[in-house]
């Protein structure tokens, strides 16, 4: 099952069109191990039934186990992963709380990332407007979002550059911190990535500037995100892993003997 990828205001599974027809899945009631979904024999059924329909993706309300992101991907169903947290307290006051929302959140993104059948995240569910309006719209998006800058002292220097050129053009049209916190991690991702931001209107990034922030991204992504990358190649086809582990090693080969 091929991932899909945006493309102006549409998603494209290779060069076709992609539709969402879906349908919501879940809530459950967690069973005695603590899993909210019901048995995998009955969940199998279930999506069998939903294929049957003519659909072609679920939306769950709970970070979902692996088994039934393989039944979801068996079945030709897309699944839009939600990860909730207690968006309806205050939950900036507490920072042990806080903490244990962003530590569950990367938790669950890197025990699934890289699994065909991920559609999307939805993280949070619907964070009620007086809590927004409490702590303003600005707090809630960078708590959202994470952090807008790497700390890049201890990269190479060429890398340290390429840095200079992501942040200055990456900037123009989006929030640093999306690509910085994304779940992207390999190379071909990031190239895509790029393809696109070069792609729209008034980007300005010739094929120069494209390739420098690539190399800056997937030497990034091998050093601040080494788990989410090996979590990534573990579940990549020999061949595919083969092909990403040659383009990262292309990059520090030219960056980290100079």
């Amino acid at each position: 099952m091929q991932r899909p990828r945006v493309h102006g205001k549409f998603l494209f599974v290779g060069e076709e069109k992609f539709w969402i027809r879906g349908v919501t899945y879940g809530t459950f009631k967690p069973d005695h191990s603590g899993v909210q979904f019901p048995p995998q024999d009955l969940v199998e059924r279930d999506f069998r039934a939903i294929a049957d329909a003519g659909l072609n993706a679920i939306r769950v309300y709970t970070a979902p186990p692996l088994w039934l992101m393989h039944a979801a991907a068996a079945f030709g169903l897309r699944v839009m992963i939600g990860l909730p947290w207690e968006q309806h307290v205050t939950f900036l006051d507490d920072r042990v709380r806080a903490k244990r929302i962003l530590s569950d959140m990367r938790k669950n993104v890197r025990r699934l990332a890289g699994h065909p059948a991920v559609l999307c995240y939805a993280v949070g569910n619907e964070i009620p407007a007086s809590v927004v309006r409490w702590y303003g719209k600005a707090r809630v998006e960078r708590f959202e979002k994470g952090p807008a800058t790497v700390d890049i002292s201890k990269y190479p220097e060429g890398i340290k550059a390429n840095y200079e050129v992501f942040t200055q053009k990456c900037s123009q049209c989006h929030k640093l911190s999306r690509p910085i916190n994304s779940d992207y991690a390999l190379p071909d991702e990031w190239s895509r990535y790029i393809k696109r931001m070069m792609n729209k209107p008034g980007s300005g990034i010739s094929s120069a500037e494209g390739k420098k922030i690539y190399e800056f991204l997937t030497y990034d992504s091998s050093v601040r995100k080494k788990a989410m990358l090996d979590e990534k190649l573990a579940k990549a086809t020999p061949a595919d892993k083969t092909t990403a582990e040659t383009k990262i090693k292309e990059v520090h080969d030219k960056y980290d003997s100079k």
